[in-house]
């Protein structure tokens, strides 16, 4: 059942979906997922960030254009998945897998939400740097340039990175550590992270039941739908009645009875 509240308001019904990741990762290693989750906010930023080696010993010199050295791959991004992406294309990372993929309209959420498996490969941290010029009217590429935030190192093994949005304008919720014991097809760890995330109580946003606390009918309504049918079993004079069309919203999150007109309906998610 829900662990978050139902939020109730004329044309709205939902439980706030990053309440929802975040049930799913505090179920499993989030003290692990930390430095994976603040690297993914560094890069994110807005900054020029670059993936590095744990041990590499980097100065603001070797991130400059041209840099023989060499400072690194840049990784920064706008979104968690084009981070995710660039540190798969550079190794670090073996892929992106997804556990659970969801918009705000095929189930009751405030907004979309993914669930995505990760597995690191070799350690890593990353380096934010910002870049300047000697003068004014200096034309061509930056000639200074600092590092001004590194993150803690990234270590290898399996990670559930939990994100918010619609319409790819997601953000971070956080990232958990998760065992997975010998299975080393990523594939089957994706499935299997996904029968493990659905039975976390808190996580769940599919069914809508609603219920008259005096003539005691019972209703129920399915995959973001807001037409409730009734409940088998339950004697109720309204057979259906849609969301919309409720009445007498107040601030417990009740509902005017469509049935007996005099009794409240309440709502619970799970």
């Amino acid at each position: 059942m829900s662990l978050v509240d139902v939020s109730v308001a004329q044309y709205e019904l939902w439980v706030d979906g990053a309440q929802t990741v975040r049930a799913v990762l505090e179920s499993a290693d989030i003290d692990a997922g930390g430095p994976l989750g603040e690297a993914l906010e560094l890069a994110t930023s807005g900054s020029d960030v670059f993936a590095v080696a744990p041990s590499d010993r980097v100065q603001a010199a070797d991130f400059l254009p041209g840099a023989a050295a060499g400072g690194g791959v840049i990784v920064s991004a706008d979104t968690v998945d084009g981070v995710l992406s660039s540190l798969a294309k550079a190794g670090y990372l073996s892929g992106v897998h997804v556990v659970w993929s969801e918009t705000a309209s095929q189930a009751y959420l405030s907004t979309g939400r993914e669930l995505l498996a990760v597995h690191v490969l070799q350690p890593f941290a990353l380096v934010a740097v910002t870049y300047s010029w000697s003068g004014a009217s200096w034309v061509g590429p930056a000639d200074r340039c600092e590092v001004t935030d590194r993150s803690r190192p990234v270590e290898p093994g399996w990670y559930v990175v939990g994100t918010v949005g619609d319409f790819g304008a997601s953000r971070l919720v956080g990232v958990a550590g998760v065992d997975v014991g010998e299975c080393t097809d990523p594939g089957e760890t994706a499935e299997r992270l996904t029968y493990w995330a659905v039975e976390v109580e808190g996580f769940g946003a599919s069914r809508c039941l609603a219920g008259c606390e005096s003539c005691g009918g019972r209703w129920y309504a399915e995959g973001g739908s807001w037409h409730f049918t009734t409940e088998d079993g339950t004697a109720s004079t309204a057979d259906g009645w849609d969301f919309d069309d409720a009445a007498d919203f107040d601030e417990r999150g009740t509902v005017a009875c469509p049935a007996c007109q005099s009794g409240r309906v309440g709502f619970l998610i799970c």
